[in-house]
């Protein structure tokens, strides 16, 4: 069971979640298509490239260079002291993605999500100055919240989508508590501040 829990904590890994939500949109709607009929299959291609380099390779590096150094106890930054030397950086390149989304897609709906998303990154650093909160429970409700989001914006059916993702979020929280990692109050929260990513620009746009 502990085997399991490490894989998924792995697999839907917070720096993961961009990535996937953006091959999850790419993939359900039409975009593609737009853009590469317009710029060719190039565009998307160096969009994705740079995407992973600052959703991905810069916190990776980040925490594998923190952790060579000794700034760190552990490269799984179970400890909440180890997490804001981490969280720090990923904050700034994940505003460097958000603006660079923005620039190359020029779609505002899509950027305001991701600018609350960078939101629920900002406030469970600052949670985690006194108490610690689950991240990878944050990204899965960012994730979830996507969905719910891209709902209301297209025509493509996401219900079992989103039921799937809900259900992968409850195994993706217990494997923390498995792990022993968070508490279900940590889980739970993180997953909830997660969660309004989605929630507020849903407000915003359609109520």
């Amino acid at each position: 069971m502990k085997r399991v829990a490490q894989i998924l904590s792995i697999i839907f890994h917070p720096v993961f979640i961009a990535i996937y939500s953006l091959i999850f949109m790419f993939l359900s709607t039409h975009i593609a298509d737009v853009y590469i009929n317009n710029y060719g299959i190039s565009y998307l291609q160096d969009f994705f490239l740079y995407s992973f380099i600052l959703t991905i390779g810069v916190p990776l590096l980040t925490l594998g260079g923190l952790w060579a150094l000794g700034r760190i106890d552990s490269i799984n930054i179970d400890q909440r002291a180890d997490r804001i030397p981490i969280y720090i950086p990923t904050i700034i390149t994940y505003i460097t993605f958000v603006y660079f989304t923005h620039l190359k897609l020029q779609l505002f709906v899509i950027t305001l999500f991701f600018v609350f998303a960078v939101l629920a990154i900002i406030l469970i650093t600052i949670i985690n100055l006194w108490w610690k909160v689950s991240a990878h429970s944050c990204g899965m409700g960012v994730f979830c919240s996507f969905l719910f989001y891209l709902q209301m914006l297209t025509t493509f059916d996401y219900f079992w989508w989103i039921i799937g993702a809900i259900l992968f979020s409850g195994a993706v929280m217990s494997s923390r508590l498995i792990l022993q990692v968070h508490t279900v109050r940590q889980t739970v929260i993180g997953y909830f501040i997660g969660l309004m990513a989605g929630v507020i620009p849903t407000i915003i746009f359609f109520i």
